[in-house]
């Protein structure tokens, strides 16, 4: 994909446009090309990315993985496809907060067991 991305950028850098004649079409031309490509890329990329993010299992290895991918999520094309998944990281994020208060109500409940005395549950 880099290279396709490199030779491409190339090409468009190379070619000559004449700025002094208005009639002239082919920097646009040349230009939709350009953004076709780039595109062309990013959807590329939102697939890779988005099985990255289904082969993370834990909400920290999401939480790295965009971490590490920072401003290219924001890309329009790749955030249509990552916001869609999302809800599994706020629902894995959901379920291990779950599991910490059950396991801080079970050390509440044993500490209190175990000492007798009455410790804040709130």
């Amino acid at each position: 994909m880099y290279e396709d991305y490199t030779t491409f950028y190339q090409k468009f850098a190379g070619i000559p446009y004449d700025c002094t004649d208005p009639e002239d079409e082919t920097y646009e031309e040349d230009k939709e090309k350009m953004l076709e490509k780039v595109g062309d890329i990013d959807k590329r990329l939102s697939t890779i990315l988005c099985e990255a993010m289904d082969d993370c299992h834990t909400p920290e290895s999401i939480y790295k993985l965009i971490l590490v991918l920072g401003p290219i999520v924001d890309r329009p094309i790749i955030k249509t496809d990552f916001d869609q998944k999302y809800p599994k990281y706020v629902r894995m994020i959901e379920k291990d907060l779950e599991h910490i208060k059950v396991m801080t109500l079970m050390t509440m409940t044993k500490l209190l067991q175990m000492t007798g005395s009455k410790v804040g549950l709130n």
